[in-house]
């Protein structure tokens, strides 16, 4: 393995989330700006509204996903930084 490659796992390997919301949090902040971009600059209508039913498919799967983790890990849910 090259010394790259070798970098690449040991920060994959210290890599953690934050709570396991985070990678839909994420995809919900780049459907946002990408929505709100397009809506400005585009008069293109098909884009528009295809933007807007993902982010609606977005937010619903993420409540899904917490109400889901709400009643069967909650433990999931919690920071792993931020301990009380």
């Amino acid at each position: 393995m090259s010394k790259d490659s070798l970098n690449l796992l040991k920060l994959a390997q210290n890599y953690k989330r934050k709570n396991a919301l985070s990678p839909i949090c994420w995809i919900l902040s780049v459907l946002v700006i990408a929505s709100s971009c397009v809506f400005i600059f585009s008069d293109n209508v098909y884009i528009n509204v295809f933007l807007a039913v993902l982010m609606v498919v977005a937010i619903i799967y993420f409540g899904k996903v917490y109400w889901y983790l709400l009643k069967n890990d909650p433990d999931r849910l919690h920071s792993e930084k931020l301990n009380f």
